[in-house]
C-alpha cells in the first residue's frame, strides 16, 4: 500500500496490504493450563516466547538535553540557584536516564569556570544563538544536582571551538577529582561520559562563509588528539566521544557544503583511542523545501527510522576502514522530529505535536533494539521555545508535559529487564521520500518493542505497539509461548488530532485500563496511537 492520492483528500484511508492477519474465524491457543478460544477478528498478530533468552535493556536511550541558558531552560528560578519546585517533579516523572549539558551549539562558546561557585561570583557566558551575555545560573553543580535528584547520568560536551584541551582537562578535574557538592552538602557524582564538540561538520552561523564547516576536519582531528590525552590524564576511567556525520542522507548533503569527507578525514588522522561516535542523524524528516500536505509529512515521519538505520550502517561501513574503531558504539546525542525548518509550517513544532511524538516513539523503539547504540538524547528536556518536552509555567498556567513527555513516561515503564524478539505480522505501507527521509516500501504499520522481567513470583512481559496508520484502527492478537498470562493492563497514548500544534496540555492523552485475559490477548490499536501492554505471567 502507498500513501498515494494524498493531494485529493488527505484522509489517508489505509487498507491492509499483505501482513498475514487472521481471517477472524477464531484462533485457538494453548495457554499451558487449558485451551481458550477467541473469535475476535485481528489483522495484526504478535507472538512472544517468554522462555527466550534476551539481551539486557539499555536504559540510556531515554536521554535528553539541558542547556545552560535561561536558567537551564526554565528549570531554575530567575536570579537564583534553586530549582523551580513545579518543574522538578515533572522531570522526575519523565525519568530521563542521561542528560547532556551544556546544550548543543551553546557548548561552542561555553566557559565552564563562569558557572562555578556562589551566585555573586558567577560570570557571564554568551548565549550562542542570540550572541548576548547571560549570567551562568545553570552551572556544572546545578546540572549534577539535577542528575542526582532525577537519578540520571551526565554527558558533558567540552568546548572545542573557543576552548582548549587544558580547559577541558580542568573541567574533568573539577567534576571527577576535586568534586562538587550541592547547597545542602550532598556530594555530587562524577561525570563518566564526555563529548568533544557538538556539530563541527556544520557551518558556523556566525562564520564568514556559510559553506565552510565550523572546524575543518584536520583541525578537529588535531583538537581531538590533544583533548583526549589531556582529559584522560586527569581521569582515565572516563568515556570520550567525538562528533561525526556521514556526508549525505537520502542523497542530500548532511554536512556543510565544503565539508564532504569530514568523517573520513577525521578518522584517518586520529592517533588517540575514543569510546563512542556521536551522531545527530535522527532529526527527521528534515524537509527544508515547501510545506507538504499533512499526510505526506506524517507518512515520511513514520518511515524515517529506516533512514536512521541506513545511516548507522553507512557509518559502520566507514569505521571498518580504521583499525580499532570498527566496533565503537553510537550515541545519538541530539534528535527529534523535524519537519519544515525553513518555512512557516506548524509542523516545525515537533514536541508540541502528537505526530512528532509518534516519530520519537518509533525512534526510541529502534534505539532500544540496537545493541550498537550507547545512548540517545532528545532535544530537549524543558523550556527552549517549542523544543522542550516539559512546557514551563506561563501566563498563570502550571507547567505540563508535551506529547514527547508522555512517550518517555510510557517507555520508561517498558525498558526494564531483557529484550524479547516478537514475531509480528502487520499490514504494510509505503513511505514517500521527503527531505532526509528516504522512500521505503512494505513497511509494517504496527511496530513493536518487547521486554521481560523475571522473578520468583513470576515474569512480567511488556509490549510497546505503535500504530502508524494515519486514519485506521487495527486489532492485535498477542500470543505468549511458554507462559501463562494471569493479569493484563493496557496503557494507551491517543490524540484527537495527531497534527495538533497549538502547544496546549492534553494533545496526547494517556489512558490506563485492566484487560480481560484471553488467548490470544486482544488489543485494540486506535489510529496513530502508542500502546503498552503489560502481562503478568504465573510462576
Amino acid at each position: 500500500m502507498s500513501y498515494s492520492g494524498i493531494g485529493a483528500a488527505l484522509a489517508l484511508l489505509l487498507s491492509a496490504c499483505g501482513g498475514g492477519g487472521s481471517s477472524g474465524s477464531g484462533t485457538t491457543i494453548n495457554t499451558g493450563t487449558g485451551t481458550t478460544t477467541t473469535t475476535t477478528p485481528t489483522d495484526v498478530t504478535i507472538q512472544l516466547d517468554a522462555a527466550a533468552t534476551g539481551t539486557a535493556v539499555n536504559p540510556l536511550v531515554l536521554g535528553s538535553n539541558v542547556q545552560w541558558v535561561n536558567g537551564g531552560d526554565n528549570l531554575l528560578l530567575a536570579s537564583s540557584l534553586t530549582f523551580d519546585s513545579s518543574m522538578v517533579p515533572l522531570v522526575q516523572t519523565m525519568a530521563p536516564t542521561v542528560l547532556r549539558y551544556p546544550g548543543g551549539q551553546q557548548s561552542d562558546l561555553y566557559d565552564w569556570t563562569l558557572g562555578i561557585g556562589p551566585l555573586g561570583s558567577r560570570g557571564t557566558n554568551l548565549q550562542a544563538v542570540s550572541n548576548t551575555p547571560q549570567i551562568t545560573y545553570m552551572g556544572s553543580g546545578e546540572m549534577m544536582q539535577l542528575d542526582a535528584t532525577v537519578g540520571s547520568a551526565a554527558l558533558f560536551t567540552v568546548n572545542v571551538v573557543t576552548g582548549t584541551a587544558a580547559e577541558a582537562a580542568a573541567w574533568v578535574q573539577q567534576m571527577n577529582v576535586t568534586g562538587l557538592a550541592s547547597p545542602s552538602g550532598q556530594v555530587l557524582p562524577p561525570v563518566t561520559y564526555w563529548e568533544i564538540g557538538n556539530e563541527p561538520y556544520l557551518s558556523n552561523p556566525n562564520g564568514s562563509n556559510p559553506n565552510d564547516c565550523e572546524i575543518a576536519p584536520a583541525a578537529y582531528a588535531a583538537a581531538v588528539n590533544a583533548f583526549v590525552p589531556a582529559m584522560r590524564a586527569v581521569d582515565p576511567t572516563i568515556k570520550i566521544g567525538i562528533a561525526l556525520s556521514n556526508d549525505r542522507r537520502n542523497g542530500i548533503v548532511a554536512t556543510a557544503v565544503n565539508c564532504q569527507g569530514f568523517a573520513a578525514t577525521v578518522l584517518g588522522a586520529l592517533t588517540q583511542s575514543i569510546d563512542f561516535i556521536s551522531l545527530h542523524n535522527a532529526y527527521l524528516p528534515y524537509s527544508s523545501g515547501a510545506d507538504q500536505p499533512a499526510a505526506v509529512e506524517f507518512a515520511a515521519a513514520m518511515g524515517s527510522t529506516q533512514t536512521i538505520a541506513a545511516d548507522f550502517a553507512a557509518m559502520r561501513s566507514l569505521l571498518q576502514n580504521y583499525p580499532g574503531l570498527q566496533s565503537l558504539p553510537f550515541a545519538v546525542t541530539e534528535y527529534n522530529a523535524l519537519f519544515s525548518p525553513n518555512s512557516s509550517s506548524a509542523y516545525y513544532y515537533a514536541n508540541a505535536s502528537p505526530m512528532g511524538a509518534l516519530y520519537v516513539a518509533d525512534a526510541l523503539r529502534l534505539f532500544a533494539g540496537d545493541d550498537e547504540v550507547l545512548m540517545a538524547n532528545t532535544w530537549s528536556l524543558s523550556g527552549n521555545d517549542h523544543w522542550g518536552a516539559i512546557h514551563p509555567p506561563a501566563s498563570g498556567v502550571a507547567p505540563y508535559g508535551r506529547p514527547v513527555y508522555e512517550v518517555f513516561r510510557l517507555f520508561s515503564q517498558a525498558l526494564k529487564g531483557v529484550r524479547l524478539a516478537p514475531t509480528v505480522a502487520s499490514p504494510n505501507f509505503d513511505a514517500p521520500s521527503l527531505g532526509f527521509s528516504a522512500a521505503a516500501s512494505a513497511l509494517p504499520l504496527v511496530t513493536t518493542l518487547a521486554t521481560e522481567v523475571t522473578a520468583s513470583t513470576g515474569a512480567t512481559v511488556r509490549l510497546i505497539m505503535i500504530n502508524k496508520d494515519y486514519s485506521n484502527a487495527h486489532v492485535a492478537g498477542v500470543s505468549i509461548a511458554n507462559g501463562t498470562v494471569s493479569a493484563a493492563t493496557l496503557s494507551s497514548l491517543t490524540a484527537a488530532n495527531v497534527l495538533e500544534t497549538d502547544d496546549l496540555p492534553g494533545s496526547l492523552v494517556r489512558s490506563d485500563s485492566t484487560l480481560t485475559v484471553t488467548a490470544p490477548m486482544i488489543v485494540n490499536l486506535p489510529a496513530h496511537s502508542i500502546e503498552l501492554l503489560t502481562l503478568t505471567l504465573a510462576p
